[in-house]
């Protein structure tokens, strides 16, 4: 199967609803060790801060990301950057951590280049 069918596949897998995605166990040092933080986490919370805030804030990236690698729970994320996120909070943990669990799939099943 080529490399686009199978990326195909695993993100019809992805949960979607916020329960799934809340309940979903991410294997942090996987995360960790294939740099999924700076690769791709960072990239995706600065454009989204700057599509929410309408400017660049590296110092709120920088926070949020200070939070993630203290590895919490997703809900947990939720209560942390509520008061910077207000109304988008859900919608930015939901979408987060469907970025890493996606990540996580690809690198399950290979399809992760380091």
């Amino acid at each position: 199967m080529a490399l686009l069918e199978k990326t195909k596949e695993l993100y019809k897998r992805l949960p979607r609803d916020r329960d799934s995605i809340f309940k979903y166990s991410l294997q942090w040092n996987l995360l960790l060790k294939h740099d999924i933080f700076e690769r791709v986490a960072r990239p995706w919370i600065g454009k989204k801060i700057r599509e929410y805030m309408g400017v660049d804030e590296p110092n709120v990236v920088q926070h949020i990301m200070k939070m993630l690698n203290a590895r919490p729970m997703a809900e947990k994320m939720r209560e942390n950057v509520k008061s910077i996120m207000d109304e988008k909070t859900g919608e930015f943990v939901e979408k987060l951590w469907q970025t890493l669990i996606f990540e996580e799939m690809k690198v399950v099943e290979g399809l992760y280049t380091n």
